[in-house]
């Protein structure tokens, strides 16, 4: 393994915006220059941490062909106690100890961009840009470019997850509305938000996904983070947000508001689906 490099792998989920015009572009050089640039040396070891034993299942079969293409590195992988992780992140990393990569999910953080912005990991863009087995054109942009701050590739996604909007040809005559009126902006997204409850108040705008959270809870946490709202521009170190736009948000939180939903029967109706399955 090269010497110790200290990244980032976003793993898991990355959601990003899932309408245009929504969040601020991320995106790195596409013609940058790495010619300064030379693999470190060889310590024949790579060590990965990593906080939830759930990633054995996909880094098993990862790291046994690791070892056929290195057979002459040492391999270590471990799952530490949520205690020591955040040492190694607070202490270890910043103090130039540590694992060689760092596998994590995109809930771990509540804000990613902000770990990224204390420039603690190294800069992928140069290992990608210089491998020759590597080409980013192969790989969706806006999801590799999730990553990616002020120039600088710290996090690399493994596996990602989308946001999907679902609805039915009927619904769409009935609320005369064509597919284009919904991927255009987040305006477009509420106004059509806002026809449906009017032809459909009873109906809901997000499926319960047995996770126990009522829908206006849903509403905050998957309508949030789908619409790819910015609180702070890292880029700037400034609070930043579109006033107009967040209202509009959180005037579609309240009309889809219910404060009679049943949560418990929710999670039994789950429970039921999971029995049957």
């Amino acid at each position: 393994m090269k010497k110790r490099v200290y990244c980032l792998i976003l793993i898991c989920m990355l959601l990003f915006p899932a309408l245009a015009g929504c969040g601020i572009g991320r995106t790195a050089d596409s013609e940058p220059d790495y010619s300064w640039f030379v693999f470190p040396e060889e310590t024949g070891e790579l060590v990965i941490y990593t906080d939830d034993e759930q990633f054995a299942a996909v880094m098993e079969p990862a790291l046994q062909l690791f070892k056929e293409l290195s057979p002459d590195s040492e391999v270590t992988y471990q799952t530490v106690g949520e205690d020591e992780y955040k040492t190694m992140l607070r202490e270890d990393i910043p103090a130039g100890r540590g694992p060689d990569l760092v596998l994590f999910k995109s809930n771990t953080f509540p804000d990613i961009y902000k770990i990224m912005s204390e420039d603690l990991f190294i800069d992928l863009n140069p290992y990608f840009f210089m491998d020759e087995d590597i080409d980013l054109e192969d790989f969706i942009g806006t999801v590799m470019d999730g990553g990616v701050l002020n120039g600088k590739r710290y996090a690399a996604p493994i596996n990602y997850e989308m946001p999907l909007l679902l609805t039915t040809r009927s619904i769409l005559k009935d609320l005369d509305m064509k597919k284009s009126d919904l991927d255009s902006s987040c305006e477009s997204f509420f106004d059509a938000a806002v026809r449906f409850h009017e032809q459909y108040p009873d109906g809901d705008l997000f499926i319960d996904q047995c996770g126990g959270y009522s829908p206006d809870q849903l509403y905050i946490r998957s309508l949030y983070l789908s619409l790819g709202f910015n609180f702070i521009d890292y880029r700037t170190d400034k609070v930043t947000i579109d006033e107009d736009l967040f209202h509009q948000f959180i005037d579609i939180v309240k009309l889809y508001y219910n404060p009679d939903y049943d949560t418990k029967s929710s999670l039994k109706g789950c429970q039921s689906a999971k029995d049957v399955v």
